[in-house]
């Protein structure tokens, strides 16, 4: 049987009965990379599906396929009428991750790598709803991508911190994905050369040393002011 990735792993799990999908994508300042997959749907509808109580159906489905060589760890809870399953999965690299890549709501990553900025591009190639035959069972996903890395450009539709988000709803027409980022330079980290040498130095450091400064002088002036004033 092909081998089946992360992507396509959890996403299958609900195939047949249609759910919320949430995909979570960290890339790590080593260049490695931590998936996990959130999949929601109502349990009497996925009892009813698959004739299965809630544990057994998604464990029955997650076990028809073949994950030889990445290492995915499943777990279940029912919450609110809900069965809510999430996998989790690792990748030692970037590069890894995107030649072992599979899904059916994504093709293919294209990845490109320009002196020290990477490119991640992911075109839909498949619609999510239910208002035809040819569109996927999906209600809704999103798409996070988590990354220490300075962002130089991305087209997503929210972003928070370090994450970037973007929502794929039923109905809606192909959406493409795409982020760049410095590799070598961290987001909360300014390049600094000094002598041929370059240094990454954390914002919070050099806030500090600026708050430092600014006080010493202030203890200066006034120093000098008071001596100033003693003199008269």
């Amino acid at each position: 049987m092909k081998r089946i990735k992360m992507f396509l792993l959890l996403l299958v799990i609900f195939l047949v009965t249609g759910c919320s999908v949430e995909y979570n994508l960290t890339i790590n300042k080593d260049l490695s990379v931590n998936e996990k997959v959130i999949a929601s749907d109502n349990t009497i509808r996925l009892k009813i599906n698959t004739n299965l109580n809630e544990k057994d159906a998604v464990n029955y489905l997650y076990k028809m396929f073949d994950r030889e060589g990445l290492q995915t760890q499943i777990s279940t809870i029912t919450d609110s009428g809900n069965t809510i399953s999430t996998v989790t999965g690792k990748h030692k690299s970037l590069e890894n991750y995107v030649n072992n890549f599979t899904s059916d709501v994504f093709r293919y990553i294209d990845y490109q790598e320009d002196g020290d900025i990477i490119t991640l591009t992911m075109n839909q190639s498949e619609k999510v709803g239910r208002d035809r035959s040819n569109t996927l069972l999906y209600n809704n996903i999103k798409v996070v991508i988590d990354l220490p890395f300075k962002v130089k450009e991305h087209n997503a539709d929210e972003v928070r911190y370090s994450k970037y988000t973007w929502n794929i709803d039923e109905n809606e027409g192909l959406k493409t994905i795409r982020i760049s980022f410095d590799k070598n330079a961290l987001r909360d980290e300014q390049k600094i050369t000094i002598g041929g040498k370059t240094f990454n130095i954390k914002y919070q450091y050099i806030a500090l040393f600026i708050i430092c400064l600014i006080l010493g002088i202030i203890f200066i002036v006034v120093l000098i002011n008071n001596k100033k004033n003693n003199r008269i």
